[in-house]
């Protein structure tokens, strides 16, 4: 299959980002890049039409995650994106280039001369989604690639401590059940992808080399914010994030540390290095429980992952015992005590690596991703979905038990 991948060209702090032009590379070995950073910015002065006219045809056209496709206002959106891509990305190319590249995607995406649009949808805000936003995936016939239902609840079904967390607190007059409705009724809109993980992550050092006892990474979110007071007053010292604090700071004071190259490589090296130096870490679902990166990076690390985990976890293949521990925070002191006596430490630990290795690399994710193309391609795609570590292509007239 030909594929054209239509994206920014830059470096983010999400590592899931800057990963997918080789999992689209994976995908499929004849593909073509096009926007700023990939191509010339006389090519990108032409437009998308005429780069697909001159170098396509294409079986289908993948829009990465730095291309606002899914919005409500487009004479605000690309303005938007170019402001949040020059605060919080590295990239070699113009404002202005970039925002042109905005325009003339938003001006001739139902032009297309191609029947198969994806748009990327890992870092959309589901829970935020307003209808109309959801309307367009009909109106400019896309496909969607990003969690299905299975890992979007629906609002009245999340936890209490959801509505603490400030996400919720800032978006609560927007939020809507507007995405879970039309991905429950339409499977067939969504290739269904989640986070995955490069080679260069894994770490295979033993449990018991390991530098550090625990480690809590990223955003205090609730959960995360109990657990760490729960193990300062307990006596375990948590490995330090001092790097994470002071990118924080940096921000707040003016310091354009999202959007240099060499801090962002940094962080991500001191990043890596705390998980691959610790013996446990612990991570926690959000107040809306969607799978983000740390579900799957910490166990390839090699680190043993306890967690109160995302929604669909169990489907995803993890299971408490087996290939990580559950922990809702609150005894996570006790826990880390008892782990060496109740649990065999270095097996649950490479099991988990070993589903990640198998099932949520970047090759794991583009073989599914291809095959959810090839079906759309033929016309008997009915849907994606994950059940017990299985990955699942549904076809159109296919019984399911």
């Amino acid at each position: 299959m030909r594929l054209l991948f239509v994206d920014v060209n830059l470096n983010y702090i999400n590592p899931t980002v800057n990963l997918m032009p080789i999992l689209v590379q994976c995908v499929s070995a004849s593909v073509n890049y096009y926007g700023p950073g990939f191509v010339s910015n006389e090519l990108i002065e032409n437009g998308l039409i005429s780069w697909i006219d001159n170098t396509g045809p294409y079986d289908a056209v993948i829009f990465g995650p730095n291309v606002p496709i899914l919005v409500d206002d487009e004479s605000l959106a690309a303005e938007r994106a170019v402001t949040f891509q020059r605060k919080y990305t590295y990239k070699i190319h113009s404002d202005l280039v970039s925002y042109r590249f905005f325009k003339d995607v938003h001006e001739n995406i139902k032009k297309i001369n191609c029947s198969l649009r994806i748009v990327t949808g890992l870092s959309f805000d589901y829970y935020a989604a307003t209808q109309s936003q959801v309307d367009k995936i009909v109106e400019s016939n896309l496909v969607v690639m990003s969690p299905n239902f299975q890992f979007v609840q629906r609002l009245g079904d999340l936890p209490g401590f959801a509505k603490m967390e400030k996400h919720y607190i800032k978006k609560k007059n927007i939020l809507s059940n507007a995405w879970h409705e039309f991905a429950a009724r339409n499977p067939e809109k969504f290739i269904t992808a989640l986070h995955y993980v490069s080679p260069n992550e894994f770490c295979y050092t033993s449990i018991d080399l390991r530098k550090y006892l625990i480690a809590i990474p990223g955003t205090e979110y609730y959960l995360r914010r109990k657990a760490i007071g729960d193990l300062k007053r307990s006596g375990i010292s948590v490995a330090s994030k001092w790097y994470f604090n002071a990118f924080k700071i940096a921000n707040k004071i003016g310091i354009p540390a999202y959007s240099n190259a060499t801090l962002l490589a940094m962080y991500n090296h001191f990043y890596r290095l705390t998980l691959y130096r610790s013996r446990y870490v612990y991570t926690a679902r959000g107040g809306f429980g969607i799978p983000v990166r740390k579900f799957f990076e910490i166990p390839a690390a090699g680190s043993l992952l306890i967690c109160n985990p995302c929604v669909g976890y169990e489907e995803l293949g993890f299971v408490s015992g087996e290939n990580f521990i559950y922990s809702d925070g609150n005894d996570l002191a006790e826990l880390v005590r008892r782990c060496d006596r109740d649990y065999d430490v270095q097996s649950i630990a490479d099991a988990g690596r070993k589903l990640v290795a198998t099932k949520h690399s970047v090759d794991a994710r583009a073989a599914q991703i291809r095959e959810c193309i090839g079906a759309l391609l033929d016309r008997t795609y009915a849907g994606s979905e994950w059940k017990s570590g299985n990955f699942y292509i549904l076809r159109k007239g296919q019984c399911v038990a």
